[in-house]
């Protein structure tokens, strides 16, 4: 019995279901009316919980008056709301309420607009599509849905001048038909979910009803016309958006974080996330006083708040918290019975330690909670790896979740849907053991981990036909002293060399035995995957691309390779790069002459003083993980032609029948350009031109930044969150 064994047989008999989902049940009660209210019930309520187990907690306040950013997301405005009613008035025998916050609080969108007690009386008008919302005549008249959610036209319908939202939408409506869906995205922004000061002063109201609601609204409709009545009461006002954190009190060297969303109304969605990290803390707690003082304990951090609200707002004002953290684990949505855990590890923990260790605990568990099964999904989201931005101090994340029928609607909440014992002894005991693991482990249990990430990555991939997976573990472990990753083409002749890749890639292979060609890889949709430098060398092509895509390319140039006589490898030179005199050997960085040299070399070289942003602002040369991003990008909105990085005359390669169709049939309407920036913003900040979405600002230097834009839509100064740009030129 190795260690992970020693500590989930120590655990497991500490995890007690039953009254973990009787403390589910009692938050999930303090939720069920989703407003800055019952935010406040709920975050005292879990803050004297956290201080019955030993652990000292806080409720931290951050800004809510819909004006403040939180990183590049608005902060909500304080709202709460005290009625919503919804009934049909004509004609006359059709008349029926059909939804009431009295009976169901999921009838009230979250952050609704307000009618006042008089109410508003409309006629109705079925919207089929989103598409349609842009052409319906709304004016005056409340539209309605129920083939999709209804924020998707909520900003068509304000353009138009209707007065309120009707909504069916569930997804699934044949399971939840009797049930109403939790609507908790009603913001003016475009990041976020929660009502902003923009959202008040819109002030349109929403209403959710049952697809059953909905099916006799429809039968209505389909005899004439129908007049509806919508009655909201409620106010927004400034506030502060809680967060409870609570700290163990004698850690040392790191934190392992915890956290789940707090303020959502279902007993799966998401009482039992929060209570089940709450219950792996206190498990820990007492794992500290059964292994006595002998042993070293870093630090345990629980931090549960409002979704990426309250994540960012740790950051932006107690960034200590985070800057500690080195594994992070986020719960979300657990204890329903029938559905597998699913494990969504961000892209540091999928390759680190704390990922695969939550692998390991997950399959482990399964001889503790045998009727439990796991998956993994690699699809991340960004409430789940929000943490794992850079610029968020780069925590490895992973979030532990389920999926079910029940999630967003009523039954979640009404008892119909059950916490299962099992699922809820099953996540606590993963939870659990994961963070006792971390918080403990020494060299020996470093090294033990090691082992078996090395042992399983090696199965992984000799089961997937790679036939020398420590390539791939090497790139992985070796830290790089030069600026890129430097991989080679080995192969029987040149020709076989540059016959490879040159089906593959967006440029003439056969120019890399003079200088350096720029290229790209694609996917079969057009889209960009990876950017690099292709140089001939005698006996090998060099493949000079950025650290974070070398092993996601060699992985694509390895299931390519087939019966190709080629070879794979990572070649042993660095790479350097300068804008100076150029050394003996170096070449000609091909996209832009400001961008100077680069060498392969024996050598690594110093760090270039170099403002290399500044360069590319300049030059408007977009960059891999900034502008280029992986299965999103176009490379001739990107200015591939440009930057000399696409030959038309070459001949097919992957993705070049999208490329070809895109150069030669259609105008570019979207594309990379430099922009004039006032003010500074976030890279990924959204764009806004007369209030509607125009772009994304990227890169930004000396008063210019780069920006992908809608080019219909350019004009003058736009918004970019605390900043604004206007158009200097296009890529």
């Amino acid at each position: 019995m190795d260690r992970l064994d020693e500590y989930l047989s120590l655990i497991a008999p500490l995890v007690e279901p039953a009254r973990i989902a009787r403390d589910i049940c009692e938050l999930a009660e303090i939720e069920r009316n989703t407003d800055f209210d019952s935010f406040a019930r709920s975050a005292d309520h879990l803050r004297q919980r956290f201080l019955q187990i030993g652990m000292e907690a806080d409720v931290l306040q951050f800004p809510a008056d819909g004006k403040t950013r939180y990183h590049c997301w608005t902060a909500p405005i304080g709202f709460r709301t005290t009625r919503a009613t919804c009934a049909i008035v004509e004609p006359p025998d059709c008349a029926r309420v059909l939804g009431d916050r009295e009976c169901e609080p999921n009838t009230a969108v979250v952050g609704t607009g307000h009618t006042g007690p008089q109410g508003l009386e409309a006629e109705v008008i079925h919207i089929r599509h989103p598409d349609e919302a842009s052409e319906a005549d709304v004016r005056g008249k409340i539209a309605y849905c129920s083939g999709f959610p209804a924020p998707a036209i909520r900003r068509q319908v304000i353009e138009r001048q209707g007065k309120a939202i009707v909504t069916s939408f569930t997804s699934d409506r044949r399971e939840n038909h009797a049930y109403v869906h939790w609507v908790n995205t009603w913001d003016a922004e475009p990041d976020g979910w929660l009502p902003t000061a923009r959202a008040r002063d819109e002030n349109l109201p929403g209403i959710s009803i049952s697809p059953q609601a909905g099916d006799y609204l429809e039968a209505c409709l389909a005899r004439g016309p129908v007049r509806l009545r919508i009655v909201t009461e409620g106010e927004y006002f400034e506030s502060h958006l809680p967060g409870v954190l609570a700290v163990s009190t004698d850690g040392e060297d790191g934190t392992v974080l915890l956290s789940a969303h707090l303020f959502e109304p279902g007993l799966l969605d998401n009482a039992s996330g929060v209570i089940i990290a709450l219950s792996a803390s206190e498990i820990v707690q007492e794992l500290r006083r059964r292994l006595g003082p002998d042993v070293s304990w870093r630090t345990l951090a629980n931090f549960c708040s409002q979704e990426c609200y309250g994540v960012l707002a740790l950051h932006q004002y107690h960034p200590g918290v985070i800057a500690k953290a080195f594994a992070h684990l986020n719960l979300d949505t657990l204890g329903k019975g029938g559905f597998p855990l699913t494990l969504r590890p961000g892209l540091q923990a999928s390759a680190g330690f704390s990922g695969f260790l939550l692998r390991l605990i997950l399959e482990r568990a399964r001889a503790h909670v045998p009727v439990c099964t796991y998956q993994t999904k690699d699809d991340f989201e960004i409430n789940c790896t929000i943490l794992a931005e850079p610029a968020l101090g780069g925590v490895p994340t992973s979030q532990l979740e389920q999926s079910n029928p029940a999630w967003h609607t009523s039954r979640d909440r009404n008892g119909v849907e059950t916490l299962d014992e099992d699922v809820v002894r099953y996540a606590t005991l993963v939870a659990a053991t994961w963070a006792g693991f971390l918080l403990t482990a020494g060299d020996q249990e470093a090294g033990w981990l090691l082992a078996q990430y090395r042992d399983d990555v090696t199965r992984v991939l000799r089961r997937g036909g790679i036939a020398d997976p420590h390539l791939y573990l090497d790139l992985k472990q070796r830290e790089m002293s030069s600026i890129a990753s430097l991989l080679s083409c080995a192969g029987a002749s040149p020709e076989a060399r540059a016959g490879f890749l040159q089906g593959l890639v967006t440029n003439d292979v056969r120019r890399a035995k003079e200088g350096l060609v720029y290229a790209a890889l694609l996917n079969p949709q057009g889209k960009y995957l990876a950017d690099f430098f292709l140089h001939a060398r005698e006996g090998a092509i060099l493949i000079d691309v950025a650290e974070g895509l070398a092993d996601n390319l060699l992985k694509r140039l390895q299931l390519y390779r087939l019966r190709a006589r080629v070879a794979f490898g990572l070649s042993p030179l660095n790479v350097l790069r300068g804008t100076g005199p150029a050394p003996e050997g170096a070449m000609a960085d091909p996209r832009h002459p400001s961008l100077g040299w680069r060498l392969y070399a024996d050598e690594p070289g110093g760090a270039p003083q170099t403002d290399w942003d500044a360069l590319r602002v300049a030059a408007c040369v977009p960059e891999s993980g900034i502008e280029l991003i992986p299965e999103e990008s176009y490379i001739l909105e990107c200015g591939f032609e440009r930057l000399n990085g696409v030959d038309f005359r070459k001949g097919c390669y992957v993705g070049q029948e999208v490329t070809a169709r895109m150069k030669h049939k259609t105008e570019l309407r979207k594309g990379l350009a430099t922009v004039e920036v006032e003010g500074s913003a976030p890279v990924g900040t959204p764009i806004l031109s007369g209030g509607r979405p125009a772009g994304t600002l990227y890169t930004q230097s000396g008063g210019r930044g780069i920006a992908h834009l809608r080019f219909d839509r350019a004009e003058g100064w736009m918004e970019a969150g605390p900043g604004r740009v206007r158009l200097a030129s296009r890529s």
